[in-house]
């Protein structure tokens, strides 16, 4: 698989545990390059590795930070294979890949299995990605390191038409537990409750 912009490739495969139970198109994918950051930073493919930790597929399959335990409509079956550069995460679920939108925990099925997926990565990266906020931020002077992520105030399901946005890149980890509590609440509250619970607007 030949990705453009390369911004970080992933350390030797060392989790071979988790490498075994992925499907064999993203298993050899793996196998030949452990994950990586592509497209400026707008594509996350996480790796079979113990290090780093924000990189590895084990972080968020499993244990306090695992994505089926932050964001309700993800199950525990699922594989959380990779992420967009505001935490939008992509989401294998048999042999469909799936994409939650983190900010709303709403689950989209892309009608596509994986190899499909990585085709349509490669061809047509930008219908996959919206990477205009990352351009704006870019511009700006700002950078995304490795194990970063993007953070919009106010949150895009809250923004309204030309409202002014803030844009700073936090950690990954910051950043997937501040969608968790922020999909929760999208989830609970009705919409017109949501500009008071957070503060927003």
């Amino acid at each position: 698989m030949k990705v453009r912009f390369l911004s970080f490739e992933g350390p030797e495969v060392d989790d071979f545990r988790s490498l075994r139970r992925l499907p064999g198109p993203l298993r050899d994918t793996l196998r030949a390059v452990n994950g990586f950051i592509a497209f400026n930073g707008a594509f996350h493919l996480r790796g079979a590795c113990t290090e780093p930790r924000w990189h590895a597929l084990e972080t968020v399959n499993s244990g306090g930070l695992a994505i089926h335990k932050l964001f309700g409509p993800v199950r525990d079956s699922d594989v959380a294979f990779a992420q967009d550069f505001l935490g939008d995460q992509f989401i294998l679920r048999g042999a469909r890949v799936y994409r939650l939108h983190a900010e709303t925990a709403q689950m989209e099925n892309l009608e596509m299995d994986i190899e499909a997926f990585f085709v349509a990565l490669q061809e047509e990266p930008f219908e996959i990605l919206d990477i205009e906020p990352l351009d704006v931020f870019q511009e700006a002077g700002g950078r995304l390191e490795p194990g970063q992520l993007l953070q919009a105030e106010p949150p895009f399901c809250l923004r309204e038409p030309d409202q002014g946005m803030k844009l700073t890149a936090v950690s990954a980890r910051d950043r997937l537990m501040r969608l968790s509590e922020l999909g929760r609440q999208m989830t609970l509250v009705p919409d017109a409750g949501l500009f008071e619970l957070l503060g927003e607007g």
